[in-house]
């Protein structure tokens, strides 16, 4: 679940004159006090949305807004907490840690395809798109297991179920006691030729294999 959200807050910067209120009508502090407000996700990866500077009657509460740049240009520090100005950038860390992570994943997964498509085995597991082998439009996924190689073909068992998420088809694979039920996979076994599973493999229709 996503938490997120936002929260006001203030920062008082100290008094910085004294003079005049309008409200109060008498001579009153005035402080300098900054207003800004943080949006968050999961509460760590925070930013600022917006923020003023006011200064304010330390009584009444009432006064005016300042110019930022202004007073900014006068301040020896920022007044901001840095985990509420720089939080956003760990969450891009986050995020591009992800995307690495997933890039080598899949790099590693391709190569994985592309190893045992070259040089199939008796066992191998596919999940596969089926609908990219017959040309139809959508996505069924399903496991096809190969029976056995000769003359440059796999003989190969076709399944009798498919899913509309291809992790249907890698939990089959995981599972090895619903892969033997006799029901599992069709009586009819087909012949390809080994470069239409490789072209198979190339055209992104294979998701993973695995190998007994």
């Amino acid at each position: 679940m996503l938490i997120w959200g936002s929260k006001g807050a203030v920062a008082e910067l100290g008094v910085q004159a004294h003079h005049h209120c309008a409200t109060c009508e008498r001579e009153r502090p005035f402080k300098l006090a900054l207003q800004y407000k943080v949006h968050h996700i999961y509460y760590l990866f925070q930013w600022i949305s917006s923020k003023k500077y006011l200064l304010v009657c330390d009584v009444c509460q009432r006064g005016s807004e300042l110019k930022a740049k202004d007073v900014e240009a006068k301040l020896t520090s920022n007044p901001i907490p840095a985990m509420q100005r720089y939080g956003w950038v760990g969450l891009l860390v986050v995020i591009a840690a992800l995307i690495y992570v997933g890039k080598t994943a899949s790099d590693d997964r391709d190569h994985h395809i592309k190893d045992y498509t070259a040089s199939p085995a008796a066992g191998d597991l596919y999940a596969i798109d089926l609908n990219k082998l017959t040309g139809e439009s959508g996505s069924t996924y399903g496991v096809i297991r190969v029976l056995r190689i000769a003359d440059g073909k796999l003989e190969l068992q076709m399944p009798r179920m498919g899913y509309n998420k291809v992790r249907g088809a890698t939990r089959d694979i995981s599972d090895a006691a619903k892969l033997s039920r006799p029901d599992y996979f069709e009586e009819k076994t087909i012949l390809v030729p080994l470069s239409a599973v490789q072209d198979w493999a190339s055209q992104g229709a294979i998701h993973d294999i695995e190998r007994h």
